[in-house]
């Protein structure tokens, strides 16, 4: 408990800078695998800095070498070896007993309430996600199942927006009768490049990181990522792209329903299609992901441990050779 809040206090520091970089350097960017992998390498990075202990010079080692002190002396070529010292008893003292523990009623000091407030928001936000992963195994109770190449297309009754959870693709019957290829396509892109993943290790993080307002909004930039990635998939794999961008305009209109689940409505539409529609600008992005070198250095000299715990090496002799002394 003395240890977590230091780690949280650090860990969100270097959230929030890194995020903000983000924000300024690369959110605009065309270069959506990059940017994915940037957004991935900054939490890890997040969770990794205050505890990677850096190979600093703070303990050097050293060089231990043992003298005996009694040497036998030499006296007129005879050694003069001290006498053993006699035998005593060796009688051990009373240990007095320990006194009896006095049990306190004293009121939780504040660490320990915060403490206790952040386990509980833990487990608040740990409910919400598994309210949610449960909400998603009721509804795919209730659909058709088709089993597709690679993945599972369930068809459900209700007028729900189409999405992927895993390797499931979800429509409504609706859209499966209207707009079947289109959103295959798109949601087939979002299984075939694992972004379920993605979201799981940022639902995760969200649970230890629930106070904090920057990983909602990372994960709201990391959902975007997704639709770019998606849809710039989609287009690249034959489907019209007027026809597909006037599909986006028509399904619009939507909620995000489960934490976990890509879905087809998520983004915006301006951004969605001025995404497709952007052009990549060369090498622009290889400079721009280089300005976070600086920060990560400075966030590793400042939050990184310095030689704690490095182990002191001692050099012992093979021999411990006594000193003669001539008299």
């Amino acid at each position: 408990m003395n240890n977590l809040l230091p780690y949280l206090l650090q860990s969100t520091l270097c959230l929030s800078l890194f995020w903000l970089l983000f924000r300024i350097v690369m959110r605009k960017e065309r270069f959506f695998g990059l940017t994915r992998m940037l957004l991935i390498a900054i939490v890890i990075l997040t969770a990794a800095i205050p505890i990677i202990h850096l190979p600093w010079p703070d303990q050097w080692p050293v060089r231990v070498e043992l003298i005996q002190a009694f040497a036998p002396a030499e006296t007129g070529g005879e050694a003069i070896v001290p006498a053993k010292p006699a035998l005593t008893e060796i009688v051990s003292p009373q240990i007095p007993s320990a006194p009896a523990t006095v049990i306190s009623n004293a009121a939780p000091t504040l660490p320990q309430l915060l403490f206790y407030g952040y386990l509980t928001g833990c487990l608040i936000a740990l409910l919400i996600l598994v309210r949610g992963l449960v909400s998603v195994l009721l509804l795919t109770r209730k659909a058709r199942s088709i089993p597709l190449e690679g993945f599972r297309l369930l068809v459900t009754q209700g007028e729900i927006p189409a999405f992927s959870f895993g390797r499931w693709v979800v429509l409504s019957q609706s859209d499966y009768d209207h707009h079947r290829h289109p959103l295959l396509a798109h949601e087939q892109a979002h299984i075939r490049l694992y972004h379920f993943y993605d979201l799981l290790l940022l639902e995760i993080v969200k649970i230890v990181h629930w106070f904090n307002p920057v990983i909602y909004w990372l994960i709201k930039d990391m959902k975007e990522i997704h639709e770019f990635q998606a849809d710039d998939y989609t287009l690249t794999n034959g489907i019209d792209a007027t026809q597909y961008q006037l599909l986006i305009i028509q399904k619009g209109v939507g909620s995000q329903r489960f934490a976990l689940a890509n879905s087809f409505n998520h983004c915006q539409i301006k951004k969605r299609i001025v995404m497709m529609n952007k052009q990549k600008c060369g090498k622009a992005g290889g400079w721009k992901v280089a300005t976070f070198l600086p920060l990560l250095a400075l966030l590793l000299m400042a939050f990184g441990k310095r030689g704690e715990n490095l182990p002191v090496k001692v050099y012992l002799p093979d021999k411990i050779v006594a000193p003669v002394v001539n008299i």
